[in-house]
């Protein structure tokens, strides 16, 4: 029995198709945790993905789907994860792509909201644009008509808790 760690390893290294022949023939064998394991790594990676990254990422995609074309015979759950995480480096590409790299310093923020219905706000705050762009490809991909998203930089910030009291400004005289 293989572990996750020294499949994945071999993994990122594989470029032979007799390599990859090799890492099939582990995974068809795996459980759900491990298969579980190898696309949160991959998400993981995805995730915190710059430009420098790109052909690196591209690569494990392609990858993965081609050591195991159908995961969904593992799990239901994973029928089109191969082309979702796909969609998602797409989008998070372009992000980059838009997004000067000079701009993408400072803390970014997504916003996630439907108006149409009372389910709340999503926002995710205090990230690091190659996080804020991960998130925002992840809603992105899956977007209905009338819902509405919002990658955001953040260039001034306040904050405050409740530890802290009541606000010392004054107020004005009556």
């Amino acid at each position: 029995m293989i572990k996750f760690e020294e499949f994945y390893t071999q993994f990122l290294t594989a470029d032979t198709k007799q390599q990859k022949e090799d890492l099939s023939a582990i995974a068809v064998n795996q459980n759900y945790s491990f298969i579980n394991l190898w696309i949160l790594q991959l998400e993981k990676e995805l995730k915190a993905m710059d430009e420098s990254d790109f052909d690196q990422m591209k690569s494990l995609l392609l990858k993965a789907e081609e050591i195991l074309p159908e995961p969904e015979k593992k799990s239901p759950l994973w029928e089109g994860i191969w082309r979702s995480l796909q969609t998602i480096f797409a989008i998070k590409r372009d992000l980059f792509n838009k997004i000067p790299k000079e701009e993408r310093i400072y803390e970014w923020q997504v916003i996630f909201w439907n108006p149409f219905t009372n389910d709340g706000i999503s926002t995710h705050a205090h990230l690091s644009f190659p996080e804020a762009a991960f998130l925002y490809s992840k809603y992105r991909k899956d977007l209905t008509k009338k819902e509405q998203l919002s990658l955001q930089r953040v260039q001034t910030f306040l904050a405050e808790n409740g530890e802290q009291g009541p606000s010392q400004a004054s107020l004005i005289d009556l």
